[in-house]
């Protein structure tokens, strides 16, 4: 019983720690509303479509691993959202050669962003991509540059924004 007693003021003690130090938060409701107007008004001077697009579910075999991957044409988007893929994942960070597809894929599976960028991206959008997202956790932007059909980006699109079954096109 006293060791009961001593456990739960041990608890108690810790848990009003915690409230007495915990910071305050840093912004208001106003201040995160301000940032995230100024963001949308950012994606939408850089040619961002206005609304994220859905990506279709694969038919079925999104969470198929395989190493025979399906031609990009199969993929229900350009660049896919989703879809069979390899049972590795792709390191987040820059690149300046495209990486697996497969090993893409199965990052955004497990909440990965990706910023595909086209090969003929001016040389300072691509530093500014480097500087402003280079480094953070779970995202992944490289060039979007594969053989065949479905491995260019659309006519006139410099990036896609990506998440597993969410797409947003960027013309600037």
């Amino acid at each position: 019983m006293l060791w009961g007693l001593v456990v739960l003021g041990i608890a108690a003690g810790i848990v009003g720690l915690v409230i007495v130090t915990r910071p305050e938060p840093t912004a208001t409701a106003q201040e995160r509303q301000t940032e995230l107007d100024n963001a949308t008004t950012t994606i939408g001077a850089a040619g961002c479509d206005a609304e994220v697009a859905d990506v279709e579910e694969f038919l079925g075999q999104d969470g198929v691993h395989t190493e025979d991957l399906p031609p990009l044409t199969e993929s229900p988007s350009q660049p896919p959202g989703s879809g069979p893929h390899f049972a590795v994942t792709q390191s987040a960070g820059f690149y300046d050669t495209p990486p697996e597809i497969g090993r893409v894929l199965h990052s955004m599976e497990h909440a990965a962003a990706v910023v595909w960028y086209a090969p003929d991206i001016d040389d300072q959008a691509l530093e500014d991509l480097r500087y402003y997202l280079d480094g953070l956790e779970k995202v992944i932007i490289a060039p979007y540059d594969y053989e065949g059909e479905g491995g260019q980006l659309p006519q006139g699109t410099e990036m896609v924004l990506m998440a597993w079954h969410k797409m947003r096109f960027c013309d600037d």
